[in-house]
């Protein structure tokens, strides 16, 4: 079939899941596509098996390996390939959560939204009083009482006792103490000493007066002095006396007239479903369980004595609850003025009140008892209360007893607390523009709107309140777009109908707005009203014309017309199903000879039936019905007919029938359930029999229930196969043939057929089990057939074919005979019940009914019946339905099908609408009659179906088809504003790559990953379940407008690789974490110190390997033994044990032992046995031969059990023979603790890491050359390092006495030198070696009032194993770091480095251990995987783990990684290394439609790698992606199909759109950067050319070069190395060269004078004055308090500046004044910070200029200080320009400002926080205070690693200008760079390579930038001579030396490559 036009399509090919053959199918992207196809035919397998479980995996892979291992079937689909896939998301009925604490609100998340906005933007107020109450500052509250009482009399005072007993002459004691003087007591103030005596038992009040003054504006410092002193005192309350006015002030969140305290506005205060939040009476649930007089009385018709109230007992004459007869209740009752005899209904209020809630609690009513028993008998008559039914209900209920007969008697009430809005007073409380939460939550969805734009929000609400309202009213929107208006918020989800839950799901995925997405909807109309459906249409039309794949499993007609393709699957079920029978669009599939063919020609239609039953004569009357939206319907079902209930969505139909008619019945009949709705009565039901319901709840939660088992079916062949000849031969009963009882079954599987193989993060794999091969059952059993098939065979056959099968046996036929004519024919019998789906779970009870013959009459109740069913099942449910009512029965179905509702006999029609405008009776009838009603949408549906078919309506031909859909080809992202942004619009075309540049700190990664990916990935991950959710760290709402065309969003950022030395490339990439699972579920366990392989096998199995191993044997007999020699102790304690061992053996009925293979009797004399070195008891002698099978298999199990899984078998005159049945070792006995788990193979965890070097490889281990620090002296005088002596050999302790008496023993002089002592003693004392076991000293002490003597034993292993010792042990880090500083890092002599425990160590893989494989490169170890062949049914475990290790491993090597070693650590990465083992597994999706998003992808890449990784883009973006980068590189910009610049300059002159279009477009752009950038107008050398310096700046003469000798870490060569003062070196090369290592690893702590320990040989020409500075991007500031004024040295002159002027000095305020981040002088409402957070959960963070400061981070005092008519916080508000214009002559602030714009910062305010600052802005400023350093005269050696790294064109610029200003001061600076216009700025290169990895690590070549150009063997040359065209023929330097007009004069530095001979096997640079 053609498609047509568009994108292309998705291809399936080889698709084999479940019963689909090998399907190949093309299917159209961004149309609705139906899938159809008969029940079972293969219709879910290709959609959701195969399509959407595809989808979704290759998108959650994208995902940590933690996450994913929460999010269930992860596995690969059986199909050979998918192209053109999209990230997919399914949309069905069973991802509605249904419990009943899910709403409407929390499905939609509308209700988390809301509890956001109370908790954020709430004013909380009294619950008990209906009063405000508002959090304030000790600040707010000084300021309150000076406006209010301004040089008034006041008294502040502080409350102390609060409404409690007692005297309290303590507190009165306690304030007196602490120098108060008066006291408030009850009212009254008292001076302390005055103070009357109070009342013991009364309450009291107590305030202490803190002050009493009048404030004043003039002096505030006293009143914020006694307020703060009250607000201590009172715990954040205070009393104002003012006069007679007395008020409570307060702090904190209390009530000021109850004084109740309110909790802090939390979100989750707001939670119905948080311990915090829910209302302690309901736990949250809004209702309650609870005894009432509806649930009470159970016929109001009825007279008490006749049974009136449900606690009646059974027999009658008495009640249960509580236990009274009715004689009782007659004197009750005449005492109150009625009788029992009276019906409820006719009885008045007061009589019913006595029986229900008891009578007077002082009226006593006699009452007599007796009894009469074996040992005693007689009565008693006592004075008895009557309580009441119910609350004797409510006392057995909190009692727990006899809990399921008291549930019979409760009902469901409102909870009176909260009446029904489920969350506790203080949040129901709080208030929001006036309107409390719950009055929102109950409103319909279509009123809210209206209600949230009239809320009266202050400005500080409408501030936090606008993202959060504007979410809410976009969810609502779609809500009433899919005709939710009806539903409130907090209507509970188990009552929504299943209609209303799919349309739910819809409105989120509408809601979602996602693009490039392939949705799939498992039948979305089930549960909707004909009527209903068109906007269920229009929803998906929605979906589609957004831009989506819109694939739906269906079977409705309406739907088949209205799709754009259709795909039909058949032609049968099951195993005539699974093919493609026809596809197209629906005028093509019509035309297909298939059964959805001809129903879309019209030709499938049931005849209508001519007649109607009109019942039995009989009716079951329910009246009254109002639960729900009900309205008082009355129910007249006519027994012995069909009836169908219709009615539009949210009708009450499901209300009606399931929650009122059928739980009555189920009272009724005395079966458990719930209450049923509220109704007046049921009439009719006592001749009800039975009731039935059949619905599509699971038919088993197990693999082992299936449909044999279900409908008995398996009974009967169970009987058959038992009564066999050959069954009853071996004795075989029916047992024997069930696969859930020992006997029959297969022990290994216990009967399952297979094993579930946990893969920890993959999808656990089903295995078939090894010993059964699936078939559940023993392989002996198996040989009894019928007509051929087994047991087995039979269970695996197709319900038709074993119909045909057990043709004559009547018992087995019923059920199966029914199973083919309901359309369940292609079922398997043994097919496990959880792959069942929901109609044919219904269709199989509707089946277990029919094959019963039940008696009486039975009601059957089925909701919805043809869910899942194809056009052709229904005609065969009908069948079935009918026949069950030409039984006598009574069928009630709830039902849209309009085939099945023209089948019924009667139809009651519900609605008009759903909802509120619901709940009536609209039409009653016939089909005819509800047809004939002008009112009834059924009625409607009813008529065009019968004209439709009559062929007097012609079906509409949709509109749309034709019109063609403007598809939107942009991501339209409109008022962004995330940190910087200022509001941006901006479009970004889709499907092409763009790339986003600007100044650094322009804006871009704000707009490309915290506002765009954000939102992207926030969207899909919303669309996932709330249980994955919770485990993929769902992202906060950045803040904007809107965006469309947004699809999923993958990013790649420039985060650092872990440096951890846990982290490696295999863990990095999860490669390690898939090779986990491939040992664990694939390797071979062995034994770690043999080899053996460790299979466990069980006694048949043993059995086989013993035959076998014996059938080449002349002879073979022998003994069959358990060895138990190592259960034996040694042989001088063997003696004793041997005698207790003999009686037990005898007693056991063994008669032999072997001793070193003499057989001796157990009776007899065993003294040979005591020494012998192998004993063995012997459990059989055997002749080893296959008639033996049986007693052999008994021997083996008896030998096992004896000898922990041992068996051995001694040939007589021949070998032995050894055996294990748990998987150990023959030759050691080694055997796995536990099974091998996935855990086990990793050195993260305690069970898999090495038990020496806890996973690390290596351990530290003390250096003797570390710990000696003299060897000309001895062990006592000053050998060892400080501080060791004291610990080791001084103190009169354990070790010295220890050492002295090895010396003693050894004969050693510890006084001589270490130097003079032999190696052989130096080798004892240091190290141990030839120490003896153990040493006996004794420490004797005298003092003179005691004697002490010990004596110890102990090991000597020196003094350095000793400090390994104490490493080991000790868990103070301050000790550790002592330890630390005499040891060095050395290889684990236990695993040697493998880090892996031995068990793990020692398991094979392709006979490789999984150590080997980590040693192997990238390249190497993809060869091996490639090369893995696992035979048999591991091949299931192997295949995805394959494939996936391949797609990983193949994506390195694309990205130039082929030479890492997978074992490498993360931490010795280069830059460009790190970022391509991360950008790997992004480029390796096979994804189409994803928004990828990379953070400056080129950082630390080579230009070569930059061309490949070019070449990777734009294969991704062919491939249907789009691809948005954050990049500064030209090379990647003229690869961009769209370039957005940002700017114009950086952070708040930034985060603008500049410009925006394809390169072309954005050159011509005069405003930004990167428009010049591309248009050539920026030319770093002719920058540097024009800088100056002063005259003198640089005098003097420069020192000796630094030169690095022998540079040798990692892969470095033996590199040298020389840095010139005055001079700018660049390192270049490929990617892992070893740059970074040079300079980073070796130059930086080698000119800091660190140990070289290996890493150098030597460096020279530096002194303990040489600096090193390591300059990167690092932030200079975790939080809002480090400011560039702080960081740049800029705010101490300042504060001294301030301190010095006269205000200051008036108030006594010192320099700590005028810092934000001391307590003196910084606002305390913010701390100093200006802003508070104010933490809105899953939307953005909002924060909000502090109220009290005002955003100046200063308390008003400071403020009040200016120097010339500026205070401190207008001059931080300042730009660094405008700061050094004006402080031009205060040179302690002018030079830091004047070195922040040298550096190009002078945009900057002085308090811009730290935090907002990026990366070059931080590496500038670090630039800026080393430059202030230089001019001061300090010289340095500057290394700065890839300082071009997030640097547009222009900020290049500045760094170029800084760097040379360093050079021409006299610095040192050494760049590892790429970037080709740094590198030609530099004086001299050094480039390494000529490869990464083990390929690099020498010099290839050194010179000059033009030298380097010209050099052949230079591998970056090539890419220098394009940009050499504007660069002179010398270096940078020389036109400057020659220039003149003040310009420094530089002398030419000596060339590199000619200081030194290089030494030989040396790199030289």
């Amino acid at each position: 079939m053609t498609h047509s036009p568009g994108p292309s399509p998705i291809r399936i090919r080889g698709a084999r899941q479940h019963n689909l053959v090998g399907v190949d199918l093309d299917i159209p992207r961004d149309r609705l596509v139906v899938i159809t196809g008969v029940s079972g035919s293969g219709k879910s397998s290709l959609a959701f098996d195969t399509l959407f479980r595809e989808g979704q995996r290759r998108f959650l892979e994208t995902l940590s390996s933690y996450a994913r291992q929460f999010l269930g079937d992860l596995r690969q689909p059986e199909v050979d390939s998918i192209e053109g896939l999209a990230p997919a998301i399914a949309v069905d009925q069973k991802s509605v959560p249904r419990g009943s604490r899910s709403t409407v609100g929390t499905l939609t998340e509308v209700t988390d939204h809301l509890r956001i906005l109370y908790a954020r933007a709430g004013t909380a107020y009294c619950p008990a009083c209906d009063e405000p109450v508002v959090a304030s500052t000790p600040e707010a509250v000084t300021q309150e009482i000076l406006d209010t009482h301004e040089g008034e009399a006041v008294q502040i005072g502080a409350p102390m006792i609060r409404s409690r007993k007692g005297h309290h002459r303590a507190v009165f004691e306690d304030l007196r103490k602490r120098g108060f003087v008066r006291v408030r007591v009850d009212g009254t103030i008292h001076r302390l000493e005055e103070v009357p005596e109070l009342g013991r038992y009364q309450l009291h009040d107590i305030e202490v007066i803190v002050d009493r003054l009048r404030p004043k504006a003039d002096n505030l410092a006293r009143l914020r002095e006694s307020v703060q002193q009250a607000i201590d005192l009172g715990g954040g309350d205070l009393l104002l006396i003012a006069g007679d006015e007395v008020r409570l002030l307060s702090t904190l969140r209390t009530c000021p007239s109850c004084g109740g305290e309110v909790p802090p506005l939390e979100p989750r205060l707001f939670s119905f479903n948080s311990s915090v939040g829910a209302c302690p009476g309901c736990s949250g649930h809004g209702e309650r369980r609870e005894a009432s007089e509806r649930s009470v009385v159970a016929d109001r018709n009825l007279t008490i004595r006749e049974g009136a109230l449900a606690v009646t007992r059974s027999k009658g004459g008495a009640l249960l609850f509580p236990r009274a007869d009715f004689d009782f209740l007659d004197k009750v009752a005449e005492a109150h003025g009625f009788d029992l005899d009276t019906a409820w209904k006719d009885l008045g209020t007061s009589a019913r009140r006595v029986i229900l809630r008891g009578a007077n609690a002082n009226k006593r009513f006699e009452d007599k008892s007796s009894w009469s028993g074996k040992k005693s008998s007689g009565s008693v008559v006592w004075q008895r209360q009557w309580r009441g039914v119910i609350p004797a209900l409510n006392r057995a209920q909190a009692k727990g007893t006899r809990r399921k007969m008291v549930d019979r008697f409760l009902s469901v009430q409102p909870c009176g607390d909260c009446e029904g809005a489920r969350i506790a007073p203080a949040p129901r409380a709080v208030r929001v523009g006036g309107v409390r939460m719950p009055e929102l939550t109950g409103l319909p969805v279509e009123r809210l709107p209206a209600a949230l734009k009239a809320l009266d929000l202050t400005d500080r609400e409408k501030r936090i309140g606008r993202d959060v309202l504007s979410e809410i009213q976009r969810r609502l929107t779609f809500l009433l777009q899919v005709g939710l208006g009806y539903l409130s918020l907090d209507r509970a989800a188990d009552t929504l109908s299943g209609g209303e839950a799919q349309r739910i799901r819809l409105a989120a995925q509408l809601g979602a707005g996602l693009r490039g997405v392939l949705y799939v909807l498992d039948e979305p109309s089930i549960g909707l009203h004909s009527r209903d459906h068109e906007k269920l249409l229009e929803a998906l039309r929605g979906l589609r014309d957004m831009g989506n794949s819109v694939v739906v499993v269906e079977h409705d007609e309406a739907t088949l017309r209205a799709a754009d393709w259709v795909v039909d699957v058949g032609p049968g079920a099951g195993r005539h199903g699974g093919q493609i029978v026809a596809q197209g669009p629906p005028a093509h599939v019509a035309k297909a000879d298939t059964p959805t063919g001809r129903l879309l020609r019209g030709e499938s239609v049931s005849p209508v039936r001519t007649t109607r039953r009109e019942g039995n004569g009989q009716f079951l009357r329910l009246r009254g019905a109002r639960a729900f939206n009900l309205k008082g319907v009355d129910l007249t079902l006519a027994l012995g007919t069909l009836t169908a209930i219709t009615g539009v969505s949210g009708s009450g139909k499901s209300t009606l029938i399931q929650r009122t008619l059928r739980p009555a019945l189920e009272r009724h009949l005395g079966l458990e359930g719930p209450d049923p709705g509220e109704h007046d009565s049921l009439e009719g039901q006592e001749v009800i029999d039975d009731l039935v319901v059949v619905d599509a709840s699971p038919i088993g939660r197990t693999p082992r229930s299936n449909p044999a088992t279900y409908t008995k079916v398996l009974t009967g062949i169970r009987d058959l196969f038992a009564s066999l000849p050959e069954a009853r031969l071996r004795g075989y009963s029916k047992s024997h043939f069930s696969f859930n009882v020992e006997g029959g079954r297969c022990e290994a599987c216990l009967g399952a057929g297979a094993k579930q193989v946990e893969l920890q993060f993959l999808a656990p794999v089903t295995v078939p089990c090894d010993e059964c091969g699936g078939r559940r059952f023993q392989e002996q059993l198996l040989d009894v057939t019928y007509k051929g098939h087994s047991i087995a065979d039979v269970l695996a056959l197709p319900a038709e074919d074993a119909l045909e099968l057990f043709d004559g046996h009547n018992m087995i036929m019923r059920p199966l005979r029914l199973m083919v004519e309901v359309g369940l024919g292609y079922l398997t019998l043994g097919q496990p019940s959880t792959t069942i789906s929901g109609g044919e779970a219904q269709r199989l009870k509707l089946v277990s009914h029919l094959s019963k013959r039940p008696r009486g009459q039975v009601l059957y109740l089925l909701d919805e019946p043809t869910t899942g069913l194809h056009h052709d099942d229904v005609g065969r449910l009908e069948g079935a339905l009918q026949r069950l009512v030409d039984g006598g029965h009574t069928v009630v179905v709830i039902e849209h099908n309009l085939d099945l509702v023209t089948a019924a006999d009667r139809v009651l029609d519900l609605g008009p609408e759903g909802g509120a405008a619901g709940g009536e009776v609209v039409a009653e009838g016939t089909p005819e009659e509800i047809e004939a009603c002008p009112d009834s949408f059924t009625g409607a549906a009813l008529r065009e179906l019968r004209e439709q078919r009559e062929g007097k309506k012609q079906r509409k031909a949709r509109a749309r088809r034709a019109k063609k859909r403007a598809g939107q080809d942009y991501i339209e992202v409109r008022g962004a504003r995330t940190h910087n942004l200022t509001g941006v619009d901006v479009d970004l075309p889709r499907g092409k790559m763009t790339v986003i540049s600007g100044p650094s700190g322009s804006g871009k990664s704000s707009l490309a990953l915290d506002t765009i990916h954000a939102e992207g990935r926030r969207r899909f991950v919303e669309s996932l379940s709330t249980y994955a959710r919770q485990f993929l760290g769902l992202r906060d709402r950045p803040p904007f407008d809107s965006i469309e065309g947004l699809g999923p969003s993958v990013a790649v950022e420039a985060a650092a690789g872990g440096s951890h030395p846990r982290s490696t490339i295999a863990t990095s990439t999860e490669l390690h974490d898939q090779l986990r699972v491939l040992y664990a579920r694939a390797g071979i366990f062995r034994c770690p110190e043999h080899g053996q392989k460790l299979t466990p096998r069980d006694a048949a199995g043993v059995t086989r390997s013993i035959l076998k191993d014996c059938s080449e044997l002349s002879q073979p007999k022998g003994w069959l033994v358990a060895p138990i020699t190592d259960q034996l102790p040694d042989p001088e304690k063997r003696a004793e044990s041997l005698e207790a061992r003999r009686a037990q053996w005898t007693a056991a009925g063994f008669l032999r032992l072997l001793a070193d293979g003499v057989e001796l009797r157990l009776d007899g004399d065993l003294d040979a046995m005591i020494q012998a070195e192998q004993v063995d008891l012997v459990v059989d002698r055997v002749a080893f031969g296959s008639s033996s099978r049986a007693r052999i298999a008994d021997g083996v199990e008896q030998a096992s059990t004896l000898a922990h899984g041992r068996v051995s078998v001694l040939i007589k005159g021949g070998e032995r023979l050894e055996y294990s049945t748990r998987g150990a070792c023959t030759q050691c006995g080694f055997q796995l603790a536990s099974p091998m788990e996935p855990r086990h193979f990793s050195f993260n965890t305690v069970v898999g890491a090495c038990g020496d070097c806890h996973g690390l490889g290596a351990r530290p281990v003390c250096d003797v050359n570390l710990l000696v620090a003299d060897w000309d002296q001895s062990v006592f005088d000053g050998a060892l390092a400080e501080p060791f002596p004291r610990y080791l050999v001084r103190g009169k302790g354990f070790h010295e006495h220890l050492i002295k008496e090895v010396a003693r023993v050894h004969r050693i002089d510890l006084a001589k030198p270490l130097s003079k002592l032999t190696r052989k003693q130096r080798d004892l004392v240091l190290h141990g070696l030839g120490a003896k076991a153990e040493y006996t000293v004794q420490i004797t002490k005298n003092w003179k009032s005691a004697d002490f003597e010990q004596q110890f034993r102990a090991q000597w292993t020196g003094l350095c194993g000793q400090i390994d010792r104490w490493s080991v042990r000790s868990e103070d880090p301050a000790w550790r770091e002592r330890l630390e500083g005499v040891m060095v890092e050395h290889t684990c002599p236990t695993c040697q480095g493998e880090r892996l425990s031995p068990a793990a160590r020692a398991v094979t893989v392709g006979q490789k251990r999984l150590p080997e494989v980590l040693a192997l490169d990238v390249d190497r170890a993809l060869g091996f995987v490639q090369k893995l062949r696992i035979p048999g049914a591991r091949e299931a475990v192997l295949g995805p783990i394959q494939r996936e290790l391949l797609a990983r491993l193949g994506m390195l090597q694309q990205v130039g990684l082929g030479y890492l070693t997978l074992d490498r650590s993360t931490g010795t990465l280069s830059g460009g290394e790190a970022r391509r083992v991360r950008l790997s597994a992004a480029l390796g999706s096979e994804l189409v439609g994803v928004l990828y998003v990379l953070d400056e992808p080129t950082v630390g890449l080579h230009p070569e790698d930059v061309e490949r990784l070019v070449g990777a883009l734009h294969r991704l973006r062919d491939r249907g992606n789009t691809l948005l980068v954050v990049e500064h590189d030209a090379a990647v910009m003229a690869a961009a199909d769209w370039i957005v610049d940002m700017g114009p300059g950086a952070g708040e002159y930034g985060g603008q759109l500049v410009a925006s279009g394809p390169p072309a477009k954005v050159a011509r752009s005069k405003r930004g950067s990167t428009g010049k950038l591309l248009r050539g107008e920026i030319d770093l050398a002719a920058e540097v050319a024009a800088l100056e310096l002063p005259l003198g700046a640089c005098d003097g003469e420069q020192p000796p070069p630094v030169r690095l000798l022998g540079a040798q870490q990692f892969n470095l060569q033996g590199v040298d190395l020389e840095v010139h003062y005055g001079r700018m070196l660049g390192l270049l090369g490929p990617s892992g060269a070893g740059k970074s290592t040079l300079a980073v690893e070796c130059l930086v702590p080698a000119l800091r004078g660190e140990d070289p320990k290996g890493r150098w040989e030597k460096i020279e020409n530096t002194d303990g004055n040489t600096r090193a500075v390591l300059v990167d991007a690092t932030p200079i500031g975790r939080s809002p308090h480090s400011v560039p004024a702080t960081y740049a040295g800029v705010l101490p002159g300042l504060r001294e500046l301030f301190a010095r002027t006269p205000d200051a000095r008036r108030q006594g305020f010192t320099q700590s004044y005028f810092s934000f981040n001391s307590s003196r002088g910084r606002c305390p409402a913010c701390d100093g910070r200006g802003s508070s957070l104010v933490e809105m959960q899953f939307l953005a963070d909002i924060w909000l200029v502090c109220e009290e400061c005002e955003g100046k981070r200063y308390c008003p005092e400071v403020l009040e200080v200016r120097w010339r008519g500026m205070t401190i916080a207008e001059v931080l508000a300042l730009s660094v320009d405008k700061a050094a214009e004006i402080f031009e002559h205060q040179p302690p602030i002018h030079a830091p400002l004047v070195s922040l714009q040298q550096v190009g910062l002078g945009y900057l305010r002085l308090d811009q926080a730290s935090t907002t600052l990026s990366g070059g802005e931080a590496q500038r400023l670090k630039l800026a205070s080393e430059l202030l350093k230089a001019e001061k005269g300090s010289r340095s050696i500057l290394i700065l690693d890839e300082p071009s790294t997030g640097l547009a064109a222009s900020d290049l610029v500045h760094l170029a200008r800084a760097l040379r200003r360093l050079v021409l001061l006299g610095n040192g600076v050494v760049l590892v760079e790429h970037q080709t216009d740094l590198l030609l700025l530099c004086d001299d290169l050094v480039e390494l390579g000529p490869g990464g990895g083990a390929k690099g690590g020498r010099v290839i070549a050194t010179g000059t930038p033009r030298e380097i150009c010209d050099n052949a063997a230079s591998v970056t040359g090539p890419y220098l001579r394009p940009s050499t065209s504007h660069m002179a023929l010398s270096s940078p330097n020389q036109p400057l030396a020659e220039g003149t007009g003040g310009r420094v004069k530089k002398k030419a530095g000596p060339k590199k490559g000619t200081a030194r001979k290089a030494a030989p096997g040396r790199s030289k640079a």
